[in-house]
């Protein structure tokens, strides 16, 4: 092939090449200085495979690492490529994927948040701190973090789009530390603090049912309240929702009072702490939708066997475990006949 040297000519024609093909400003630096340095080391030279090997070589030697040599490669071997030269195209160095980070690379939570506390002072660089920690973005992607980008947030999915239309997840609060930026305060963590959001609706001294509404409550943690007096005199908290949809119109004695007219005991009757009239029911069908087995008092145990019970006199009694349904079934109905005696016993009474 035709001998090739570099010149300052093909480098400006290869960053036009770049450009039309719509890489980042920033990567078209990075391109632009790889190859001027391989230029460099060329002194003049035509290209050869030898020397872009040799090239390599010598990154080595210099002490980059294998990530970095690999990211100079790269730009070479699109240049060689531009300039139509693949004979001389060179391989980049194996290495193998880390699924992990090495530990001593991590950033722990405490390293995290003396980093808070080391800028304090600067609201700016503490924002900036968080974004990167918060989303996990590289570095040159924080001009992206703007007005629209921020206005385009996912509050459901925790994502942001980001320009070239990458979705990039994202803790909760980032959003809310950015859109607090000019108007917040900086706590003691140097975390920056977003004012308090305004009522939507203010329901102070309205009154809904035996509720009057003193003041809004907002607890440290969790979801506020409003304080009411019933009429009663107690003070008890309700929601917003509740207060509006109607179902907070006491403080619970409305449903007390209620309950307190439901004396069961005066249209049941009792004894020996048994319910006759719940026993009567042992007379409906045995069958029963709530039960697993379909048969009221037998149910199908994790072993494979079934369980026969019956309920008299405020106890539960274990009729025995059967390999079979129907001995659990009719264990089941021997019981219900104990149980048929005792009524008859009472009704003949």
């Amino acid at each position: 092939m035709k001998e090739i040297i570099i010149t300052e000519g093909m480098i400006t024609c290869y960053q036009s090449h770049l450009v039309r093909e719509e890489k980042s400003p920033a990567t078209i630096e990075k391109y632009n200085r790889d190859v001027r340095a391989f230029s460099s080391f060329l002194s003049g030279r035509a290209v050869s495979k030898e020397l872009t090997v040799s090239y390599k070589r010598k990154l080595a030697e210099d002490g980059y690492a294998v990530r970095s040599i690999n990211s100079i490669l790269v730009s070479i071997n699109r240049l060689l490529a531009f300039l139509d030269r693949p004979d001389c195209v060179v391989k980049t160095i194996r290495t193998q994927r880390q699924t992990f980070l090495e530990e001593e690379k991590e950033l722990t939570k405490a390293e995290y948040y003396r980093l808070l506390r080391a800028a304090k002072g600067s609201p700016r660089l503490c924002l900036l701190l968080q974004t990167i920690c918060g989303t996990g973005i590289r570095v040159s992607e924080l001009q992206y973090f703007n007005i629209p980008s921020m206005l385009n947030f996912k509050s459901v999915s925790h994502r942001m789009i980001l320009h070239n239309t990458n979705y990039v997840p994202m803790a909760r609060r980032v959003p809310r530390l950015l859109d607090g930026r000019e108007h917040g305060t900086m706590d003691k963590a140097g975390i920056k603090a977003v004012p308090e959001k305004k009522l939507c609706q203010d329901l102070t001294g309205k009154r809904f049912g035996k509720l009057l509404v003193l003041e809004y409550v907002r607890p440290e943690k969790g979801t506020g309240k409003w304080k009411c007096r019933c009429d009663c005199g107690n003070i008890t908290y309700k929601s917003t929702g509740h207060l509006n949809a109607g179902t907070a119109v006491s403080c619970g004695c409305v449903k007390a009072d209620i309950d307190a007219g439901r004396d069961f005991k005066k249209v049941l009757t009792y004894r020996d702490g048994t319910c006759i009239e719940f026993l009567k029911n042992i007379d409906r069908p045995t069958k029963s939708t709530s039960s697993d087995t379909g048969v009221r008092g037998v149910r199908l145990l994790r072993s494979g066997k079934y369980n026969a019970t019956i309920t008299f006199r405020r106890h539960r009694y274990s009729l025995g475990t059967y390999t079979k349904l129907e001995d659990a079934v009719s264990a089941r109905k021997q019981g219900e006949n104990m149980v048929k005696e005792y009524l008859e016993d009472y009704n003949s009474k």
